[in-house]
């Protein structure tokens, strides 16, 4: 199989989120900590692992098909015969620093 084409080749992608997509997240993982859950919170702040749904989200502010228009456009892995998706076994989050509270629209690098 061909890889030569697909590895270590970084690949920018617009992501975005609001602040509603902190608590949604949080509440949705099962998370009981009032900073995460509770935005008027004295130290309210995004949980830490929020970041990898962003590959899956995109841009988009609904719910999303899967694999998401985000999935689609994101780094490419080499096809595999009949497969339409690839489940990846590692994600790396390094925290440069904390995730705005306010939502944002970022890029994101990723790569194979």
């Amino acid at each position: 199989m061909e890889t030569e084409g697909y590895l270590n080749k970084w690949v920018e992608q617009p992501v975005s989120y609001l602040t509603r997509d902190l608590l949604l997240y949080a509440a949705g993982i099962g998370c009981t900590e009032n900073r995460f859950l509770y935005e008027h919170h004295d130290d309210f702040e995004a949980f830490p692992t929020y970041p990898v749904v962003l590959g899956f989200k995109g841009t988009d502010r609904d719910i999303v098909s899967y694999p998401s228009p985000a999935m689609r456009a994101g780094a490419q892995t080499p096809t595999l015969p009949g497969a339409q998706v690839v489940l990846d076994g590692e994600r790396y989050i390094e925290k440069i620093a904390p995730i705005p509270t306010d939502g944002a629209e970022l890029v994101m690098k990723s790569k194979v």
